[in-house]
């Protein structure tokens, strides 16, 4: 389908904002086309159509709102490589590119690294993804609010406190683990498959 947001790096495109505009892929000649980190073309300039689907080819919740999406079947993807001394997310070596990650970034915790993580602040990131290949877990700590979507695909997940989650939740696989509290949920919370552990906790 041809729209207003079709990219392209010649003059084809129908809007002329998104002409003669090239793509920085990881690695063309060998055909991955996952958007790189140095691009400044296709990153957050597609458009919204999380109403018709919310995630990428890869199951990477893209998030919502303007600015939000990028052109192509991929979102650029911010991953935990645990290059830290530490766990904390806040932690600025622990992530690619060096940089703790934002709400434009979709964050991935895959086979990068397998370390765990300690979300002791309320995290910012477009979604939060923990994809399979990690085998890690991603573990909150304290009372905290998130307002990101989340998808678990494998690893673990712990709560460690109260939690308030603003954005919707999916669990396809790996474990989720519930606070002896409470997690309070403002959007939709969807489980397909894995272990999900309540202890005494309450959703």
């Amino acid at each position: 389908t041809t729209t207003a947001t079709n990219i392209s790096e010649d003059a084809s495109s129908p809007d002329l904002t998104y002409r003669s505009k090239a793509v920085t892929f990881l690695d063309e000649v060998n055909k991955d086309f996952h958007i790189a980190s140095a691009d400044t073309n296709a990153k957050n300039t597609g458009t919204d159509l999380s109403a018709q689907f919310p995630d990428d080819i890869e199951d990477i919740n893209r998030g919502t709102g303007a600015g939000v999406w990028d052109i192509g079947a991929s979102e650029f993807g911010k991953a935990w490589d645990g290059g830290g001394a530490d766990t904390n997310w806040t932690t600025a070596l622990n992530w690619s590119g060096d940089t703790v990650p934002t709400t434009s970034d979709v964050v991935i915790f895959n086979a990068t690294s397998v370390k765990n993580c300690v979300i002791g602040a309320d995290p910012s990131a477009k979604s939060i993804n923990i994809l399979p290949g990690y085998t890690g877990t991603v573990s909150t700590s304290g009372i905290r609010s998130i307002a990101s979507p989340i998808v678990v695909q494998a690893g673990s997940l712990t709560f460690g406190g109260n939690t308030t989650l603003s954005g919707s939740f999916t669990q396809l696989a790996g474990t989720v683990t519930l606070p002896a509290g409470t997690v309070t949920t403002n959007s939709n919370w969807t489980y397909t498959a894995g272990t999900l552990d309540p202890g005494t906790g309450t959703v």
